[in-house]
């Protein structure tokens, strides 16, 4: 399901547990990137709740840092192709 799609309380279980689980494996984790671009108002919530610093969006097509959870990023894909060039 879309993480837009699913409740407060849905994404934030989904979240946390993601968050339980880096964090385990990497340490303190203060950044993420919105799977598939998709989230909500609930969402950054949750983010600023969860303390994390800045988050990615997964396109360049708007190009404005709404806040810091919207940075724009570059699709690894493309960054992969330019340095073959």
């Amino acid at each position: 399901a879309q993480m837009s799609k699913l409740s407060y309380k849905d994404q934030y279980s989904q979240y946390k547990k993601n968050l339980d689980h880096l964090s385990s494996v990497v340490g303190e984790v203060v950044c993420m990137s919105h799977p598939c671009g998709d989230y909500n108002n609930d969402t950054l919530t949750i983010l600023d709740d969860m303390g994390i610093r800045i988050g990615f969006r997964s396109s360049l097509s708007e190009k404005t840092i709404k806040g810091k959870f919207e940075v724009p990023r570059d699709d690894h894909a493309n960054v992969y192709k330019a340095m073959k060039i």
